[in-house]
């Protein structure tokens, strides 16, 4: 479990905040200001790295 925090706490310094997609076409638009562009949606990714307790879970879902 402590190397699984230290996995989490370094996913979070590294990928925190870059967890997100566009609604219309995940690959059309990179940022938030074309996403809106095009009439889309800008979301987050459910396992993300923004906090250490979901990004737990993140790994998890990924080690399983």
């Amino acid at each position: 479990m402590i190397v699984w925090m230290m996995f989490a706490i370094l996913a979070v310094n590294l990928f925190g905040g870059k967890s997100f997609y566009c609604t219309i076409e995940k690959y059309k638009a990179d940022t938030e200001r074309e996403c809106k562009y095009y009439g889309g949606e800008w979301k987050k990714y459910n396992a993300n790295f923004d906090s250490v307790p979901v990004a737990m879970l993140s790994l998890f879902i990924v080690a399983s």
